[in-house]
């Protein structure tokens, strides 16, 4: 099967793990919602890949444990549900699957993990090199979709392309930000050094006697700041660095496009870029500890 960013993407979703029943059922919801096809003889959910596939699988055995069958097509594997008992308890858990139930939802976890089951059962994002563009894609209506992915800073545009209803994003931030929420951490962060990369590009033929040098060592200098922040934040580690240092690891991580004028101007209070470039040491240095103490 060809390979893609959206696969990868999608493969990455997959391999999360998922600790709330309630929302191990949200992202079941979404998949359903969001099917490749549904009637009263059945309903067939697609996947690009078999970790997917696999993924689905094990979220139905471990929260309704229904009974499906498993067909294999060129373009992916589908999953196929036509047991009339099983149809009617789905009807009966999730409500008529054409419209948002949004009793489904117990948690602030859910609504997310929701998404990202729309998203790995209908979804698709171009390669950061390419152009900026992510989308779901159905022939059903999914107008109702909209309320609940347009989560802060995210507005979704609506269309239709033939028989198909698309749910849009074409800005590079909103897109990030969509796949931080689903829980794509990665290709969020790729879509951000691609964004610094092309800012930087642009700069540099405005700007002809600009040093090609300086931009990649900022660029670097940006990825292995939020990386750093990243392992500290989700390594549990904040706790190794005092007050000022740790807020800090949070404003890196959760503004990594920043420049080191804006993210010190952040700090409460704010402090001088000088002052910031000097905690980025000291965090880089106890995070270079930290890695050393587990080898």
């Amino acid at each position: 099967m060809k390979n893609s960013f959206s696969s990868s993407v999608k493969d990455a979703l997959a391999e999360l793990e998922i600790k709330k029943e309630c929302c191990k059922i949200s992202l079941l919801y979404g998949m359903l919602r969001t099917s490749k096809s549904r009637d009263s003889n059945g309903i067939t959910l697609a996947f690009d890949t078999e970790n997917t596939l696999a993924m689905c699988e094990r979220v139905i055995c471990e929260t309704l444990g229904f009974d499906y069958d498993i067909e294999y097509h060129g373009s992916g594997y589908y999953l196929v549900i036509s047991d009339p008992f099983v149809l009617g308890g789905i009807i009966e858990r999730f409500g008529n699957l054409s419209w948002l139930n949004k009793k489904v939802f117990k948690c602030e976890g859910c609504i997310p993990h929701f998404l990202r089951g729309a998203f790995i059962s209908c979804g698709s994002v171009n390669s950061p090199s390419s152009e900026y563009h992510l989308e779901l894609h159905s022939k059903y209506p999914i107008n109702e979709l909209i309320p609940p992915f347009s989560v802060p800073g995210i507005t979704p545009l609506y269309s239709k392309r033939g028989n198909s209803n698309i749910l849009y994003l074409k800005n590079g931030e909103e897109i990030s930000d969509f796949l931080q929420y689903i829980g794509a951490r990665n290709a969020s962060f790729a879509l951000i050094n691609e964004k610094i990369r092309r800012e930087i590009r642009s700069n540099a033929n405005r700007q002809k006697n600009f040093d090609t040098a300086n931009i990649q060592k900022t660029i670097k200098a940006n990825e292995e700041q939020v990386e750093t922040a990243r392992f500290l934040i989700e390594g549990n580690h904040l706790g190794q660095l005092n007050k000022s240092l740790a807020q800090t690891v949070v404003l890196r991580y959760e503004n990594p496009a920043l420049s080191l004028s804006e993210l010190a101007l952040m700090h409460n209070p704010p402090i001088t870029k000088s002052g910031l470039t000097n905690r980025l040491k000291k965090i880089r240095e106890t995070a270079n500890k930290i890695r050393e103490s587990k080898n």
